[in-house]
């Protein structure tokens, strides 16, 4: 069989027909070699057929595994009959990356022996309801048997024929019309940060110009920003990429132009903290002075050594509000930083300043403030205090994610009852609010919805397994199934941000060195690499700080009680 398909189909081929096929973007993944030897004659000469198909299947792996490259080909019904035992693990992936994603098919007829029978595993381990939806993509000529055999095993097929300008078997025009489609929808904001210039400071330059040169930069992207609540995981790597090399790169406070050193600290802690990492130490000292140095209010009292004060004619020019959207959210990331460092004196003294500025405080930052001194409570044991704190905490109804985090802490102190009610008031309220919402450049509220959605599960867990009702369980698991799947494709999904972080810590860290060499073929040849990353404690304690900013979850019962006839218990904080 290899041998015949090797033969040249003819030595007189088509110029026509070549250019034809070659016009086909070789970008436009998912084509495998059936529909390409669809798109060509057999006047096509084999030898120029072979070098394209090698360019195309090249871009992609192809679910066939027929690209003219790989032996041997899967071509008859024993070959694909054998195809689960002869590919065990690419079949294993490939049925791990159906049952997690949406697929989109292009250049698939939908009847591959190989491809239903892993459809059908996923329907068997699942059940029917539970399966991921795959998208047919192409020009089709179908009868209504077949659309409805298709849609039964969860395939949906888009086809082109149906568009104005498309003939029958003109694919290239149909796909050409379909990504550029795709392309139209404005995905680039699943991307963000887009097209960061500036990676680390420039060796040698003037200090003072390349912190304003970043700070204008930081300013657009952050403008830019989505509005994920949880940054997700491979765009959160990219931020750190570009924010890693100017931690350290701090402007001297005594010769910064005035605004400067304070903005760039405030542009700085919006980063870290859209990494899920911390303030870290020589931050907090610089933001310290920074607070002290600046007074952006008509009323208080300004420290001592307030060197920049609103009230002072020589200042008047300066962005005032941009001023004092700085200082508070430096004053708010302040405080988080004492209560997490166990600074408890300097946390009640950050606590009442910020308190006096109350009516300076966005809607937002109140109902931060009030939700860190739930925390502080709970980090000092103080359970009564907690309990006080969420009591007197009644968050905005125009704050549907502050709510969501209040019936978080009211689960953690075991009223698994009134926080499963009000968890489920914040989704509706959200889901309100995202019906009303027209455009979709801003991510915020399908972000909260996610967000909500994963509290709203562990609190009703926990509350059923109080209630001994786990029967219950799968069935409201059932209900968000769909909506799960739809905000994945918002790379809104807060479960894999959790497996990831569960995935990284559940093994000891393995020390990684600057230097490593390779033996080579030729005895006593070596090559050695030098290797940028962080040192490895570094590394995991970047680590360990970002899983604790990571979604909250309800308590855990403890199963063994409950298993000789006890009632399950909440373990104390």
């Amino acid at each position: 069989m290899q041998n015949f398909l090797r033969r040249p189909f003819g030595e007189n081929y088509e110029q026509r027909n070549r250019s034809q096929c070659a016009g086909f973007d070789p970008s436009l993944s998912g084509r495998n070699l059936g529909t390409l030897m669809g798109w060509t004659s057999c006047s096509h000469d084999w030898l120029w057929f072979q070098q394209e198909c090698r360019k195309w299947f090249s871009r992609l792996e192809p679910t066939r595994r027929s690209s003219l490259s790989e032996r041997p080909f899967v071509i008859t019904e024993e070959d694909y009959r054998r195809y689960p035992h002869d590919y065990a693990p690419f079949v294993n992936t490939v049925q791990q990356a159906l049952l997690e994603n949406s697929f989109c098919l292009i250049g698939f007829s939908g009847d591959d022996p190989n491809f239903l029978q892993w459809i059908g595993w996923i329907r068997d381990n699942l059940g029917k309801d539970k399966t991921q939806k795959i998208y047919l993509v192409g020009v089709f000529d179908l009868s209504s048997a077949r659309l409805q055999l298709l849609a039964q095993r969860g395939i949906v097929v888009v086809d082109f024929s149906c568009c104005d300008g498309i003939k029958k078997n003109d694919h290239q025009k149909a796909l050409r019309l379909f990504f550029e489609y795709v392309e139209s929808k404005n995905p680039d904001i699943l991307e963000w940060p887009q097209d960061p210039k500036t990676m680390r400071p420039a060796h040698g330059a003037y200090r003072i110009g390349e912190v304003q040169k970043i700070t204008e930069e930081w300013r657009q992207q952050r403008q830019a920003y989505p509005g994920w609540l949880i940054l997700p995981h491979g765009n959160r790597e990219e931020l750190w990429l570009f924010t890693e090399p100017w931690v350290l790169y701090l402007p001297d406070i005594e010769k910064s132009p005035p605004g400067l050193d304070i903005q760039y600290a405030f542009e700085l802690i919006w980063r870290l903290e859209r990494c899920l990492l911390p303030v870290f130490d020589n931050i907090a000292e610089f933001c310290e002075k920074l607070l002290i140095k600046y007074w952006p209010f008509q009323n208080g009292n300004p420290s001592a050594n307030c060197q920049i004060h609103l009230g002072e004619e020589q200042f008047q020019n300066l962005p005032w509000d941009d001023l004092r959207q700085a200082w508070l959210a430096i004053a708010l990331a302040m405080l988080r930083f004492y209560r997490e460092e166990g600074y408890l004196d300097k946390w009640r003294e950050a606590e009442s300043r910020i308190k006096t500025l109350a009516e300076h405080l966005s809607a937002e930052q109140r109902e931060f403030l009030n939700y860190d001194g739930f925390l502080f409570s709970l980090f000092t044991l103080d359970i009564p205090e907690a309990k006080q704190r969420l009591e007197n905490w009644r968050p905005n109804a125009a704050q549907p994610y502050w709510t969501a985090k209040r019936a978080a802490g009211l689960a953690e102190v075991g009223l698994l009852g009134e926080a499963e009610t009000i968890v489920r008031d914040a989704l509706e309220n959200i889901r309100k609010k995202l019906n009303q919402k027209v455009g979709a450049t801003d991510l915020t509220l399908v972000s909260l919805e996610s967000n909500a959605m994963l509290l709203g599960k562990y609190i009703q867990y926990a509350a059923a397994l109080g209630k001994d009702e786990w029967g219950t369980l799968q069935d409201k698991r059932a209900q968000f199934n769909d909506r799960w799947n739809e905000l994945k494709a918002f790379n809104c999904d807060p479960w894999n941000e959790i497996k990831l972080f569960e995935l990284a810590l559940k093994n000891p860290p393995t020390e990684s060195k600057c230097i490593t060499e390779k033996r080579e073929f030729d005895i006593g040849r070596t090559t050695p690499t030098h290797h940028c990353d962080q040192p490895y404690p570094q590394k995991t304690l970047h680590l360990c700080a970002s899983a604790l900013k990571k979604p909250s979850r309800a308590p855990k019962k403890t199963w063994r009680s409950w298993r000789h006839g006890g009632s399950p218990k909440t373990p104390k904080s």
